[in-house]
């Protein structure tokens, strides 16, 4: 059960996954993306979760890719491991009770090709990262991976519901060290070994540079 590819899938549900349940009775999975990214990570969903895809693009906006699954046994234990209530609570029970500890990273890689953003601007020499999500999200898991890589400073915002945005909150990093030190948890050695987005891995690089 426990592969590089599955727990990295693991990772970006809880980023870009939307589950569904009604009544107990219908559930499922749903992940839409771009579809350039869709068509990198599609393999790897197909691989582990039985489900549909479809493509559509919508006026103004990028075409998407949506893949659909509905195994009710594996969404009973995404519902176990907190995912119903992703977007107000940590990952802990998944996190230090179920993924092998040399695994990990990949959890984390899938989380941050949903939900994380490199930033460069090389004229003013401006590197960032950061992970966004819902005004109510806790952020302790992220916080703890930050101890535990000597990850700091690091600053938490939130921002209030305006009639141009959606209340969110972000957690973010600037420093070359803070960001040197999550490009080696995310891609050991340095090497992207083709679980993920390399774009990602490319901009990270390219910052660290």
């Amino acid at each position: 059960m426990w592969t590089k590819e599955y727990v990295y899938s693991l990772g970006f549900v809880w980023a870009d996954g939307y589950l569904y349940q009604k009544e107990r009775l219908f559930s499922k999975v749903i992940i839409e993306i771009v579809k350039d990214d869709f068509d990198v990570l599609l393999p790897i969903f197909r691989k582990y979760h039985k489900g549909s895809d479809v493509y559509r693009h919508r006026p103004n906006r990028r075409p998407q890719g949506c893949f659909v699954f509905s195994d009710k046994k594996h969404f009973a234990q995404l519902a176990q491991w907190n995912y119903l209530n992703k977007n107000c609570q940590c990952p802990s029970t998944i996190l230090f009770n179920s993924i092998p500890q040399p695994l990990l990273h990949y959890w984390w890689r899938g989380y941050v090709d949903g939900d994380g953003c490199f930033y460069y601007n090389k004229k003013q020499y401006l590197r960032q990262f950061h992970i966004g999500s819902s005004y109510q999200q806790d952020w302790q898991h992220v916080v703890d991976l930050f101890n535990q890589l000597n990850i700091e400073p690091y600053n938490i915002q939130r921002r209030h519901p305006n009639q141009n945005k959606h209340a969110s909150s972000v957690i973010r990093i600037a420093r070359k060290d803070a960001i040197n030190n999550l490009y080696n948890f995310l891609y050991p050695k340095c090497l992207f070994d083709g679980i993920g987005l390399r774009r990602k891995y490319d901009k990270c690089t390219q910052m660290l540079q």
